[in-house]
């Protein structure tokens, strides 16, 4: 899941003034605030952010693969490139 979280970048709202602004969910992660680029304000994540974060991030990982594909997928792979 890392290598997804590393280049996603996920929107928070500005409690100040309203505007979103958007750090890689890595960062995040690790963090759970960041700074507003309009106003400079902290924004801190919220629990109910996080989990939504994490969700999303579950989410994308396995987006379009379903129960063991991922392994077939990377075996496949494999093959292709050892041929």
């Amino acid at each position: 899941m890392s290598s997804v979280a590393s280049v996603v970048q996920y929107p928070l709202p500005c409690p100040e003034c309203k505007n979103y602004t958007s750090q890689p969910a890595e960062k995040l992660r690790i963090d759970r605030k960041s700074i507003c680029r309009v106003c400079g304000n902290t924004i801190r994540l919220t629990d109910q952010q996080l989990e939504s974060l994490e969700r999303t991030l579950s989410h994308m990982s396995g987006c379009g693969l379903r129960g063991g594909q991922q392994d077939e997928v990377s075996e496949e792979l494999e093959e292709a490139v050892a041929q």
